[in-house]
């Protein structure tokens, strides 16, 4: 039996020795007590049960070398019965070890469900610069300049997540089982499939989500507030008041960008300068004050900077001087 014990907790029993160990614990019931443990060993880790059988077994040696100096020191007459307290005293000690073993085995033998790693993208524009991606499920994502969004290869699991710095335009495809989120600063927005805006920049204290089709659904996860959007209506959330505020828009001043349209609506003349050069990829430089005439309101489509500055120097009243990526404003 001892032989048995030590190929057990070695894992060298055949299916037959697994049987007559079973069976010569089934007919010592008092030693199975110790099985009711078997419960508590399978909350631990398969490091920690293979600690614990290391440990059962080194204590099992150290008893059997008790027993065996005990033996030699008995009377022969007691030979006997020494003999069968010895094994009654091993079957305890590895009758626990029995049931961390077996608790090994049981996690051993649950299925391992394995957590499936999927590739994740990121795509970053420079200033000047537009992108257009479309996602594994079909959906249409077009990145404005400045902008970086974070996507799998593939989507899995029970939803769709990707993430935004800058701002983008989604055409997501429709799943009614899948949603789609989109995760930004401290905010996300959860739709089913449907098209809108999002304008997250780092260096404005305000984010937008424009809603062209369809319904989303804008959840600040700081203030826990939720606010649902219809096609054609608008939320600024501001991150330093918290202050929110639902109302419509003109479709041109929020996403006009996609369609190559740079569209400028009572903007003043510092906004007008941040527009232009991420719109360009350039960098403006002015130190007269132009700001005393006023707003522009006006659009441009796909016209390159020179016609742009042409138009508002007449305005402005300034002259100009391109140079690569650098603009002089006199």
């Amino acid at each position: 039996m001892e032989e048995l014990f030590r190929k057990y907790l070695n894992n060298e029993l055949s299916a037959s020795e697994m049987v007559e160990l079973r069976a010569w614990l089934s007919e010592h019931p008092e030693e199975l007590v110790a099985l009711n443990k078997l419960d508590s060993f399978e909350n631990l880790s398969i490091e920690e049960l293979d600690k614990a059988r290391t440990e059962v077994w080194d204590d099992f040696r150290h008893r059997v070398q008790l027993e065996n100096q005990e033996t030699v020191l008995k009377p022969s007459l007691e030979s006997t019965n020494s003999s069968y307290s010895w094994y009654v005293k091993v079957a305890a000690i590895l009758v626990v070890s029995f049931a961390t073993v077996f608790a090994v085995y049981k996690a051993m033998d649950k299925p391992v469900v394995k957590k499936e790693l999927v590739a994740q993208t990121t795509r970053t524009t420079d200033a000047g610069q537009k992108s257009t991606i479309q996602l594994s499920d079909g959906t249409i994502i077009t990145v404005n300049s400045s902008s970086s969004i974070k996507y799998p290869e593939k989507f899995t699991g029970n939803k769709r997540v990707v993430e935004l710095e800058g701002e983008a335009f989604f055409e997501v495809a429709h799943n009614p089982h899948k949603p789609f989120y989109v995760k930004f600063k401290d905010s996300e927005v959860r739709v089913l499939g449907t098209s809108f805006n999002i304008r997250t920049y780092d260096e404005e204290s305000e984010v937008s989500v424009a809603v062209a089709t369809g319904r989303v659904a804008f959840t600040s996860s700081e203030e826990k507030t939720k606010v649902v959007l219809e096609a054609n209506e608008m939320v600024t959330y501001n991150e330093s008041s918290k202050h929110m505020i639902k109302k419509p828009f003109d479709p041109k001043d929020m996403y006009g960008w996609k369609d190559k349209i740079l569209y400028f609506k009572n903007e003043e003349f510092k906004d007008i300068v941040r527009d232009l050069e991420m719109w360009y990829g350039v960098k403006i430089h002015y130190t007269k004050d132009f700001s005393v005439k006023g707003t522009f309101t006006g659009e441009y489509k796909n016209k390159s900077l020179d016609a742009v500055l042409k138009g508002l120097s007449f305005l402005y009243e300034f002259k100009y001087e391109i140079d690569g990526d650098t603009v002089q404003l006199r």
